[in-house]
């Protein structure tokens, strides 16, 4: 863990108590991926209305209200109203009973979340269908004919094993920013050209 994300953390855990103590108290909630690809860390804190924080994978920190979990991804990914509709929970696994949870989690509120399963390890989809591809036997053989072509993005199926809390990526374009570039492209013989020339191959799974 990184010295400021350290010191980050540890500064919005203070709460201070009626004997004028100072104490720490910060509850892990969720680490949430899409489609499988680690995004955020959620905590609980006691000490601020805006007591939901939020760590994207580029290590900013977000703070909200007690928000559905829709609502809550909603805003810090910036999608409208219409690219967050089809949001659903693929799978999510229960930190008070170490067992699946089988119901769609995602309209519930964080402290919903906290009471039932004190927290959620939860993976999504219905989102950034752009950055993610539900793999399929053809994709997976497309993708090794591809392997010597530099420049195009593959998801690393085999990347499935990850620390409770996750260290952000080393990044220093925004969160944001990285979808933003969803606004320019260009259709190049079945895939998707960013403006900053990536080249994103094209789903056929519809």
């Amino acid at each position: 863990m990184s010295a400021s994300r350290s010191h980050t953390l540890n500064t919005i855990s203070e709460i201070m108590l009626p004997n004028g103590h100072v104490a720490r108290k910060l509850d892990l909630l969720a680490t949430i991926s899409v489609y499988g690809n680690h995004y955020f860390n959620v905590w609980r804190r006691y000490n601020n209305v805006y007591e939901i924080v939020i760590e994207d994978f580029a290590g900013d920190f977000h703070f909200h209200k007690d928000y559905t979990i829709r609502e809550s991804i909603q805003k810090v990914l910036c999608l409208s109203d219409e690219q967050i509709h089809g949001l659903y929970t693929i799978d999510a696994i229960s930190f008070k009973h170490r067992a699946d949870v089988s119901e769609d989690v995602t309209s519930m509120r964080w402290t919903e979340i906290e009471h039932r399963w004190y927290a959620l390890d939860m993976n999504l989809g219905g989102i950034l269908h752009d950055f993610h591809r539900v793999q399929t036997d053809d994709d997976m053989k497309e993708e090794a004919e591809q392997v010597s072509q530099p420049g195009i993005w593959r998801q690393n199926s085999e990347n499935t094993a990850y620390n409770l809390i996750h260290e952000p990526a080393a990044t220093s374009i925004p969160l944001t920013a990285r979808f933003s570039e969803l606004t320019g492209f260009s259709d190049v013989s079945g895939y998707t050209v960013l403006r900053n020339g990536t080249k994103i191959a094209k789903s056929h799974s519809g």
